[in-house]
């Protein structure tokens, strides 16, 4: 079963002793191999630890990867399969990834416009919103296209609207 521990280090700083503590997320090895893609998405997306234990001890550490000080790679393939799968009729990035100001902690913006006559309910933006997350390996803000042509602040809609890129569709 699942519990939470802290795990703590210590490290000298000028002479003094500095506590410094992670929470880690515990896990045993039969619920582990029972949802290995379910704890590998955890890690990824909300950056924690994961112990592994076996009879009470840890037997493995799983951490997330480094942040990545580049762009995400755009895979157009999977990204128009993602698109045809879901009804999505444009797709296009806007935001810090269309610009210089990208950094390791940013999330990626994008907006979406699902195809004419398509039923673009609640599965279908979860499921938009999973897949781009799986894609870019980073979190990911998603909005749909009429949403922001209707809001009524013009500065935001302009800024969006004119420095979106897209990557799927026309």
């Amino acid at each position: 079963d699942r519990s939470s521990a802290r795990v703590g280090c210590t490290e000298w700083l000028d002479g003094n002793t500095l506590g410094v503590y992670i929470l880690v997320m515990q896990i045993s090895v039969t619920d582990l191999r029972r949802d290995l893609f379910g704890v590998l998405k955890k890690v990824s997306y909300e950056g924690r630890p994961v112990e592994v234990c076996l009879r009470g001890r840890t037997v493995a550490v799983i951490s997330p990867p480094p942040a990545r000080a580049g762009k995400p790679t755009i895979n157009r393939r999977r990204i128009a399969r993602l698109c045809r799968r879901y009804g999505v009729r444009q797709l296009a990035l806007f935001g810090s990834i269309t610009r210089d100001d990208f950094g390791p902690d940013s999330d990626v913006d994008v907006l979406y416009e699902p195809a004419l006559g398509a039923d673009f309910g609640l599965d279908e933006y979860s499921g938009l919103l999973a897949g781009l997350r799986d894609i870019f390996g980073r979190s990911v803000d998603l909005l749909r296209r009429s949403a922001v042509e209707a809001d009524s602040n013009p500065i935001w809609k302009k800024a969006i609207l004119e420095g979106a890129e897209v990557i799927y569709g026309s």
